[in-house]
């Protein structure tokens, strides 16, 4: 006995299996099968039936599918139908082992390819592979979309420290330059400078009034050889509309775009090329003013990032203020005492900012021992001031990092500033805690280093997740590179974030496809596709399906696609991200249904001459048989079985003179078979066809021919009383019901009542056990009234 269900998370028991094959006897034979091992199973023999079970049952998790269905929807095109509704594992069964047979399954799905001979234990072991690939392929697509949402927020909230990080940095070297009672020319020159140093901002100028007017020089950082162009408008006396603003109101004035929002700025044409453009930037200008007396103003431009941020304009307006203290402290310099005053007020602000910054801020001497450290160092290592100020700064590293400090500190002092230095420090509970430093030096007044001033973050968190989004990435990558269909990532704008190997196999001359728009990379336009089941994916929220031109290339064998687009949702707001495209080559197959159609038109032809001779072989059959009766010393009963033989004859005569090979006159059909019948009869039998007129499938009309054949033979030999008058009645009744035809088919004969020990259902007679089976594969229901006379009622529906 085959163990199932160890592997694949549920036992066998609790899986429902829907087994779709339109032969009613070998689905009967292979449902016992895999029933034994545990599996539930649920039949259909038509593709349509198919479909329509897995939208009724939400038990079903499995589909094994007969390719070949007859001449309406076969198991790839049921397939097809399926997954576009619903993913679930689908193994394909079928007799054929040809090339083309496979890669048709292989274009539909990954799960399964099973010859019917195979045995038992390759289906079995195939159908717990298929459920062992579909709850990897879930588990992959989860992993992947919480991944993808932990490491865009973490990035966001790294970005936005790193930011306060470098504008708080600016804040302190400003306040180092105010409070060395440098000149006037010095203390905005390097104001300027510090300002960009650290990346706080990207440019920045100041611009003095004098009786009203901006008077040279012009101080100004960030622009290279640009700024020039707008100093000879000030020389004019123009003061721009923003610094007007701030002049007249005393508050920061923000501009969203400035070459738009501004465009009499002298300075529009010069801002930096590394500045976001397109609205991405903005511009903060503040009035630089101290007891009433304005000195001019100061003007920044940043990323539009950040204009969200109300600490921003704190931060800034923080600048502006210790910049106006410091003007105004040179412009009254005789005035020693509101100077120091000043200067005092300054640092009192400075201290405010140092002991209640969120951030944690250290600074050593030129040895590397602490000088001083904040509130927020304290809390988030666990130490009291004794135990830090004082000590060498390696003696809390981890051990393999205190060479690399050692061998840096020189470096830091001579350069003067670090960014994103990485360490692991010894928390005081023993654990190690990942750092990331930003910091720059203090200098004396002769230029020598006199100690450092640095924050930092605990990235120990972050870098956790890093590597879970790293080994999530790894995962999927080998995911996505194993599978055979081609898979394409899609923002929502179309630009393409991630491809595997398969497409850019398909479409080797837009390498690398990353960054590019779909509709450019792999169709050669510029604008979106129409129709374009990914667009449609973004705008509804559903899977979308779509067969579209593959490359445009002339040596890429990719001309036909089958494009299904799934919807990728950030899981806390639900709202869409981007789209997965999943991608198969169809080209073979377009090139198969043109070939279809010229063999359809070849088939009319060829089916007449088939009938014909299929006819004649089975008239030859019938001869043989006969032959074989009158010489045999013994001769056997084969009546019944030329009987059954002439039912099918009797189609095929009926086909070769039919416009329509896929249906038949059901009423002269069983008509012919009756007359064949009842003429052997010693006594003549009166037969009443009220077959209702119309024409039925030739694969139905064969089953009821075999089933009246079965019917009409028995009551032949026990069913008619000697010396009453035989009748032989058939009925069939026809009525419109939700898009299909409900049919009764009603035979009956005069005579004997039908034997009470005799089950239709159990019996082992091969005759009721042939009917049995065919009113099955006609997904019907038999009823048997047994008195006076025997009456079949069989009920079944036509599409």
């Amino acid at each position: 006995m085959i163990e199932l269900g160890t592997e694949t998370g549920l036992s066998s028991r609790q899986k429902t299996i829907l087994l779709v094959e339109d032969e009613a006897l070998i689905a009967l034979a292979q449902k016992k099968t895999i029933e034994k091992h545990g599996f539930s199973v649920v039949t259909a023999h038509t593709g349509e039936q198919a479909v329509e079970t897995v939208k009724e049952n939400p038990e079903i998790t499995l589909i094994l599918m007969d390719i070949d269905l007859g001449p309406d929807m076969d198991g790839t095109e049921a397939a097809q139908t399926i997954l576009r509704m619903r993913e679930l594992p689908i193994v394909f069964l079928t007799s054929h082992n040809e090339k083309e047979y496979v890669d048709r399954v292989k274009k539909i799905t990954g799960f399964g390819y099973v010859l019917k001979n195979s045995g038992e234990f390759v289906l079995i072991e195939s159908i717990n592979m298929a459920y062992k690939l579909f709850e990897a392929k879930q588990t992959a697509q989860k992993h992947y979309e919480e991944s993808e949402a932990a490491y865009r927020e973490m990035e966001s909230r790294e970005f936005r420290l790193q930011h306060v990080n470098r504008v708080l940095l600016s804040i302190r070297n400003v306040n180092q330059v105010i409070t060395t009672g440098s000149d006037l020319d010095t203390l905005l020159k390097k104001s300027c400078r510090l300002l960009i140093e650290t990346s706080g901002y990207h440019q920045s100028w100041i611009i003095l009034l004098e009786n009203g007017k901006p008077a040279e020089p012009f101080y100004h950082a960030g622009f290279d050889n640009r700024f020039p162009s707008g100093e000879e408008t000030l020389l004019n006396g123009y003061i721009p509309q923003c610094a007007r603003k701030a002049l007249e109101t005393g508050e920061v004035v923000v501009h969203r775009n400035p070459e738009a929002g501004c465009s009499d700025c002298p300075f529009s044409g010069s801002l930096s090329p590394e500045t976001p453009r397109n609205g991405n930037r903005f511009s903060m200008t503040a009035a630089l003013e101290h007891n009433g007396i304005q000195f001019g103003w100061i003007s920044v431009v940043l990323p539009a990032v950040y204009i969200e941020n109300p600490d921003e304009l704190s931060l800034f307006r923080e600048i502006a203020g210790d910049l106006s203290y410091a003007l105004n402290s040179l412009n009254i310099e005789q005035q020693k005492k509101k100077t120091e005053r000043a200067l005092q007020i300054s640092e009192e602000k400075y201290r405010a900012l140092y002991e209640n910054a969120p951030l944690p801020y250290q600074s050593l001497d030129k040895n590397g021992n602490f000088i001083d450290v904040n509130p927020a160092w304290l809390k988030t290592l666990g130490y009291s001031r004794e135990e830090v100020v004082g000590k060498n700064f390696s003696e809390f590293l981890h051990p393999g990092w205190k060479q690399h400090f050692n061998e840096n500190f020189p470096s830091f002092k001579r350069k003067g500033f670090i960014h994103d230095v990485r360490f692991r420090i010894r928390h005081k509970d023993g654990s190690f805690r990942r750092i990331s430093f930003e910091g720059c030096v203090g200098t004396n007044q002769d230029g020598s280093f006199r100690q450092t001033y640095c924050v930092f973050k605990d990235i120990t968190e972050e870098y956790r997740k890093q590597q879970e989004v790293k080994e999530s990435r790894d995962f999927l990558n080998g995911v996505f590179n194993s599978i055979q269909d081609g898979v394409s990532v899609l923002n929502t704008d179309l630009s393409i974030r991630y491809v595997n190997p398969v497409m850019e196999h398909w479409y080797p001359s837009m390498v690398p496809l990353e960054g590019k728009r779909c509709f450019e990379a792999y169709h050669h336009r510029h604008s979106p596709c129409n129709p374009c089941p990914s667009r449609r994916c973004i705008q509804t929220g559903k899977t979308e399906a779509e067969e579209v031109p593959g490359s445009p290339d002339p040596g890429s064998p990719v001309k036909w696609i089958e494009l299904f687009s799934y919807p990728l949702r950030d899981s806390e707001s639900g709202n869409i991200t981007g789209v997965i495209e999943f991608v198969r080559d169809i080209t073979e197959r377009k090139q198969s249904e043109q070939q279809l159609k010229k063999a359809y038109e070849e088939k009319n032809f060829l089916m007449a001459e088939l009938n014909h001779r299929v006819r004649n072989n089975l008239n030859m059959i019938t001869s043989l048989i006969s032959m074989k009766e009158e010489n045999s010393e013994a001769p056997a009963d084969l009546a019944e079985i030329k009987a059954q033989i002439e039912a099918v004859r009797i189609v095929h005569q009926k086909l070769e003179n039919s416009e329509n090979p896929s249906r038949i006159n059901l009423k002269d059909y069983i008509q012919s078979i009756l007359s064949g019948i009842f003429t052997s009869s010693p006594e003549p039998v009166a037969i009443e066809n009220k077959i209702s007129t119309g024409l039925v499938p030739t694969k139905t009309a064969i089953a009821l021919g075999l089933i009246t054949n079965e019917i009409a033979t028995n009551a032949l030999k026990y069913g008619f009383r000697a010396g009453e008058q035989a009748v032989f009645q058939v009925e069939l009744e026809r009525s419109e019901e939700s898009g299909s035809q409900s049919c009764r088919y009603t035979l009956s004969n005069t005579g004997n009542s039908f034997p009470a020990s005799i089950d239709p259902e159990t019996t082992e007679t091969l005759g009721l056990r042939l009917i049995n089976a065919l009113v099955e594969q006609l997904e019907g229901e038999l009823e048997l009234r047994r008195e006076p006379f025997p009456v079949f009622t069989i009920r079944f529906s036509l599409r």
